[in-house]
């Protein structure tokens, strides 16, 4: 990647983090989608106690994931390590 190509992740990765929250699974879904194509997207975030889960794509994949499924894989996982499955 180029120094121009990294500061164009750069801003786009900023402008998913400041962005309205709810909104911020469709951003992020849309900002990696080249890199790492997916058809749902699911984000655990544990500290937002009204809505923990924001999602993008295919509701009869995220509607299906709960709290308690994306938490036990949080646990199982080691601090830099990737989970990429179903």
């Amino acid at each position: 990647m180029s120094t121009t190509d990294n500061a164009l992740l750069i801003t786009a990765l900023r402008d998913v983090l400041v962005g309205p929250l709810p909104e911020i699974g469709r951003r992020f879904s849309t900002l990696i989608a080249d890199m790492a194509p997916h058809t749902s997207l699911v984000i655990f975030t544990r500290e937002c106690t009204g809505r923990p889960r924001k999602v993008a794509g295919d509701p009869a994949v995220v509607d299906r994931v709960t709290i308690a499924e994306l938490d036990r894989i949080r646990t199982d996982l080691t601090v830099g390590q990737i989970f990429r499955g179903a």
